[in-house]
């Protein structure tokens, strides 16, 4: 077989024709730890977007009334709960990487990342199809 060539690196890891690198754990305040898998070993990848509707509706009800009551303070607490609620609907995104033994690593980062996330996806799915 051909030497190893690197089709795509950015935020999320690094994609070749042979194998994968990616933080393994990374949360959106955290790095996560390296791992790196021949691709021979990986079964699948996906991109999902997790929404907490439920919270954004609480915790916005919350930033209304606060924003109603008034004061400095609460106008602080209104703007923050609003700004929290606000990130509840628009989700998190998450890529799934399923390996041959078993193992799940999750990537969880942010809603305007979501891009680069379906980009990496795509290149690993890519050369999975294209090694068969």
């Amino acid at each position: 077989m051909s030497d190893e060539t690197q089709v795509l690196e950015n935020q999320f890891g690094l994609v070749t024709s042979k194998r994968i690198t990616y933080p393994a754990g990374k949360g959106i305040f955290s790095r996560g730890s390296r791992e790196d898998v021949p691709l021979k070993h990986v079964t699948s990848v996906r991109v999902e977007k997790k929404r907490s509707v439920k919270l954004g509706l609480v915790v916005g009800l919350v930033a209304l009334v606060c924003l109603y009551i008034g004061g400095a303070v609460a106008i602080g607490v209104g703007l923050v709960a609003l700004a929290v609620a606000v990130f509840a609907f628009l989700g998190k995104t998450q890529i799934q990487i399923n390996t041959a033994g078993g193992d799940l690593a999750v990537m969880k980062v942010g809603p305007l990342e979501r891009s680069q996330a379906e980009e990496f996806a795509k290149a690993v799915r890519g050369q999975l199809f294209e090694n068969e």
